[in-house]
């Protein structure tokens, strides 16, 4: 598997030891970037895709409910994007509301796990995508 790279995006860093500890019972090798907002996100999309890098991400988990800018106002954003609609994105969110859930799928989110996050759910996500990154 080549190496790719997991975005956060949550403004709980404190949940980012736990979801690295995850990443690697998996077996997961590669990079995780956690970044504390939509903001933050968009402008490090930017970056990689201005070096010719966007390909390196491999999934984004993005938490709905931030500051400044919510996880449904980002989705939006990266789902008009040509470039970034074709990341996928996994909602992590605390939220359990069938609606938040629906809402997100809608979106273009390819999954909705509800905090706390169950390390078999991380385990799917990884296996699922695996096909998609050997092939790329």
């Amino acid at each position: 598997m080549r190496e790719v790279k997991f975005l956060r995006v949550d403004d709980h860093e404190d949940d980012s030891i736990l979801f690295r500890e995850m990443l690697d019972d998996s077996g997961f090798v590669g990079e995780v970037v956690s970044l504390g907002g939509a903001n933050e996100a968009w402008e490090y999309l930017e970056r990689l895709r201005r070096n010719g890098l966007l390909e390196e991400v491999g999934i984004i988990f993005l938490d709905l409910n931030m500051p400044m800018k919510n996880g449904f106002e980002f989705l939006d954003e990266l789902m008009s994007d040509s470039d970034f609609k074709k990341i996928p994105v996994m909602i992590v969110s605390g939220s359990r509301r069938e609606s938040e859930k629906e809402g997100a799928l809608s979106k273009g989110a390819i999954a909705y796990i509800s905090k706390p996050i169950a390390f078999e759910h991380i385990v799917t996500a990884i296996q699922g995508l695996s096909m998609r990154w050997s092939l790329s």
